[in-house]
């Protein structure tokens, strides 16, 4: 008679020998250490760089912020000269006289017609209309500060920098 049959399960648990424990116990010791020092250094890498771009970012963005503020008080002081040239002061009071004078001879009423007037001829283009705006003395002094010939001996950025204002509104009371 043969021998019964050996049930797969029936088989003892493999025995772990001392190969195999000092194996195990070799990668342990090297493996578990390794790791742990390539986590640390990943992590104390990631703060370095961290740290190095955070303050980079910050240098570069308080130099940004001195050029703004440069070129804000730049552009606040010509847009002052600007507004206080006397000449554009004398035409403006020039002006405000004569819709006064216009006001005690009609009205308000006559102010509104003569407004009304001379909206009517610049949208319609008229020559004249148009002339005694843009060639006027006024209009060619904006121009001489708007393309950088008229300079001030204070001012402290190049031409091409100081072409921040494209509209400026002056206006009587």
């Amino acid at each position: 008679m043969s021998p019964p049959p050996i049930m797969p399960d029936a088989l003892p648990p493999p025995r772990w020998g001392l190969q195999r424990k000092l194996i195990v116990s070799m990668l342990l010791v090297g493996v578990v250490p390794l790791m742990v020092g390539l986590g640390l250094a990943l992590w104390q890498g990631s703060q370095e760089i961290y740290e190095v771009n955070g303050e980079s970012f910050k240098a570069l963005a308080i130099e940004t912020s001195r050029k703004l503020d440069v070129l804000v008080a730049e552009e606040v002081a010509r847009t002052s000269r600007i507004a206080n040239n006397p000449d554009i002061v004398q035409e403006l009071e020039k002006r405000r006289d004569a819709w006064r004078a216009i006001e005690e001879r009609g009205g308000r009423a006559a102010v509104r017609a003569v407004a009304n007037e001379d909206w009517r001829l610049w949208d319609a283009k008229d020559p004249l209309m148009v002339r005694a705006i843009t060639d006027s003395s006024v209009a060619k002094l904006l121009g001489q500060y708007y393309s950088g010939s008229l300079r001030e001996p204070d001012e402290l950025l190049p031409q091409i920098v100081r072409a921040a204002t494209k509209m400026l509104f002056i206006t009587d009371t």
